[in-house]
């Protein structure tokens, strides 16, 4: 009879699941909008609904690549090969160097459905073929960047990061998750709260996702692999507390999308990440993971 799976590995292939699919939902939806557009490229009849439909497709894109690109902090930063098994097509690991070609496709889409909205002059027309053709060469590449990330955690695939690399230990895989999500809380999203041109939803939607990693998808039995459930059996206090933080974090990050300019909340949010950031670390230590800060 085999052995019964341990509590670590059972979360770990949920974690593995959850970046399966968000690395999925990015892919697929670059891949989309780039058909979309290339189509409305091809056929100018059917432009602005296939631009609509790129947008669309974009968007559904931009929302998984947020729950992703935690997976990007779940490296060795010390090995090549891990570095290669799991891409960082937009560098969020680079420190000042975010990409932000996304956020220029979403800005080239809109800027051509307004130009398709009123009729075409000869000035018109041929800024929007070049806004069509720079968007065509940064889709392209997108696509690829983000079909290595989905590469990385397809299941089945014997070769890449989920198999070679984090599910190799089941307590190794917590412990890389904990320390993506405090890659998220503790560098990642206060950075970009500084950053006043920042979306706020680009903040909500990526605390989301940290939030998820820790308590489990939304839709998911009480009782399903957690590292909410891991912490519990060893310290119930801290895990309430760490849940806690993450959610009052969020509340915030809602609340700034509504009221953007307010610099108190800006400031009350930066706190309130520096305690998700301090209790995500009292729970890793609570199962024994030691978390080492980069100086």
């Amino acid at each position: 009879m085999p052995a019964e799976t341990s509590a670590s590995a059972r979360v770990a292939a949920a974690s593995a699941e959850f970046f399966e699919d968000a690395t999925a939902q990015a892919s697929s939806g670059t891949a989309s909008a780039r058909r979309a557009l290339a189509r409305a490229v091809e056929v100018p009849s059917e432009a602005a609904s296939q631009l609509r439909q790129a947008k669309v497709s974009l968007s559904h894109a931009v929302d998984g690549y947020r729950k992703a690109e935690a997976s990007v902090f779940l490296v060795d930063p010390e090995s090549a090969a891990e570095l290669r098994a799991q891409p960082d097509p937009l560098r969020a690991g680079t420190p000042g160097a975010r990409d932000k070609t996304m956020a220029e496709l979403s800005a080239s889409l809109a800027k051509m459905e307004e130009l398709l909205s009123r009729p075409l002059n000869q000035s018109s027309a041929a800024l929007l073929l070049s806004e069509a053709q720079s968007a065509g060469t940064k889709i392209v590449e997108l696509e690829a960047g983000l079909a290595g990330m989905a590469g990385a955690w397809a299941d089945g695939d014997e070769a890449n990061f989920r198999r070679q690399f984090f599910l190799a230990s089941p307590e190794d895989a917590v412990a890389r998750v904990f320390q993506g999500a405090l890659a998220m809380t503790g560098d990642v999203l206060p950075g970009m709260l500084a950053g006043a041109e920042t979306n706020p939803a680009e903040i909500s939607e990526r605390l989301a996702a940290v939030k998820e990693l820790y308590t489990g998808s939304p839709e998911a039995a009480p009782d399903s692999p957690s590292l909410q459930l891991l912490v519990q059996e060893t310290a119930p206090v801290q895990a309430a507390l760490t849940r806690a933080s993450i959610a009052r974090a969020a509340a915030l990050a809602g609340v700034l999308e509504i009221s953007p300019d307010n610099q108190n909340l800006r400031k009350e949010l930066a706190s309130s990440l520096a305690d998700v950031t301090r209790q995500l670390t009292l729970a890793a230590q609570s199962l024994g993971i030691v978390i080492v800060a980069e100086e």
